[in-house]
């Protein structure tokens, strides 16, 4: 089936959250009877000194930073899903064919946030790191760049993140491996108290 139907999304707190299989994070997931974010000392994920998490293996994929590196299958992942990404993100990106040019462009910018830490994406790539399957965003909300659909995010939401995968990748199965591991991974790995997962909601019509 098409990921045809319009994308719906909620906030993530008080969420059930089953551990996704097949999920390794290069960080070591805090334990269960560790401090809430709120409770936890550190540096705030969008500041000068925080950390982001560089890898993670997903189901024979890993999610790894996107860099201008990642070009070629970037456009062609784009390119084969332009439908199924604006349904998965809400949004009007992507508005049509993006071309090798504008994308080196985008990426470049991607890159340069994630080392500023203004925003962070990442690519999910096939373990061997020839093809793209998606990708995740995380922003602070209200970022200029983020066009995904945040029309249910709560005003004192302290991050919006949205992710998308290839036409290819939602028909065998993956996106809700990838949503239930963003899910998971904003738990244990990144400070947020209020995160709003924007893109569509795996079974949600």
């Amino acid at each position: 089936d098409s990921a045809s139907p319009r994308p719906s999304g909620g906030p993530l707190d008080g969420l059930a959250c089953a551990c996704t299989p097949g999920v390794r994070h290069e960080k070591t997931a805090r334990p269960a009877d560790a401090a809430p974010p709120s409770q936890r000392s550190g540096p705030r994920a969008f500041s000068p000194d925080f950390a982001p998490p560089l890898q993670a293996h997903v189901a024979g994929h890993r999610i790894v930073p996107l860099t201008e590196a990642h070009v070629d299958i970037d456009v062609v992942a784009i390119n084969s899903s332009l439908e199924t990404i604006r349904a998965l993100r809400g949004g009007t990106w992507p508005p049509g064919p993006i071309s090798a040019e504008d994308d080196r462009s985008d990426l470049i910018v991607h890159r340069q946030e994630f080392e500023q830490r203004g925003s962070f994406a990442y690519i999910v790539l096939s373990d061997d790191g020839q093809t793209s399957a998606g990708c995740i965003y995380v922003y602070p909300p209200n970022h200029p760049f983020d066009d995904s659909d945040k029309s249910g995010m709560p005003e004192n939401a302290d991050a919006a993140i949205s992710c998308w995968v290839t036409q290819a990748a939602y028909d065998r199965g993956l996106y809700p491996v990838i949503y239930r591991f963003i899910e998971e991974w904003l738990r244990t790995d990144w400070p947020f108290e209020r995160p709003y997962l924007s893109s569509r909601r795996p079974g949600a019509s």
